[in-house]
């Protein structure tokens, strides 16, 4: 059967994706995209935002008021200091001057424009979480409650800052398996 254009066959095309950081965000919205193609979903220390939510607005308060004005005054590269306390905590030197050379801004309104596909996001199959317990830029609580809000089924705990696919590759890579292997479509 010859099926009309643009549409597919149930698990035809359809893909995980590993979302870090910000990534939630971006992730929330590829659910509602690519509706029905997202078969699962891997939160690492990933902001997941509420419904109508950004990734400001899902910072607890004072942040979710004040960042988006920093980053408008300010731009969203932060400090050399700030990226070595939290981005870049327990990296090496090396690894550290790396980030801070090759990090790239993002827009403003990344961070800042409000998603719609929380509802798509209820729809995709499998989700799972891995809590960064070391981490300087997400609290434990606050990945707890965006493993909540993304409606996980799992979540795994690593004792690594915020950038566990290079402190902790292989346990990042044991999840990202993990998870391909609950949901064999992907």
């Amino acid at each position: 059967m010859r099926l009309p254009r643009g549409q597919q066959r149930p698990g035809e095309g359809s893909f995980g994706v590993v979302a870090h950081s910000a990534g939630g965000v971006v992730a929330t919205e590829l659910a509602r995209l690519a509706a029905g193609r997202v078969a699962a979903v891997l939160g690492v220390a990933a902001v997941i935002p509420a419904s109508g939510g950004s990734f400001a607005s899902s910072l607890p308060f004072p942040n979710k008021v004040v960042r988006p004005l920093i980053l408008r005054v300010a731009g969203t590269r932060p400090p050399e200091s700030v990226i070595r306390k939290g981005l870049a905590a327990g990296l090496d030197e090396e690894t550290v001057q790396r980030l801070i050379a090759d990090l790239e801004p993002e827009p403003v309104k990344y961070f800042t424009t409000r998603t719609t596909g929380h509802d798509a996001m209820r729809a995709v199959p499998l989700k799972k979480y891995v809590v960064t317990t070391n981490d300087a830029e997400l609290t434990v609580s606050m990945q707890r409650g965006y493993a909540g809000r993304l409606g996980a089924s799992g979540v795994t705990e690593i004792a690594s800052a915020h950038l566990p696919m290079i402190t902790n590759s292989a346990e990042v890579i044991a999840a990202a398996q993990d998870l391909a292997e609950s949901h064999p479509t992907v």
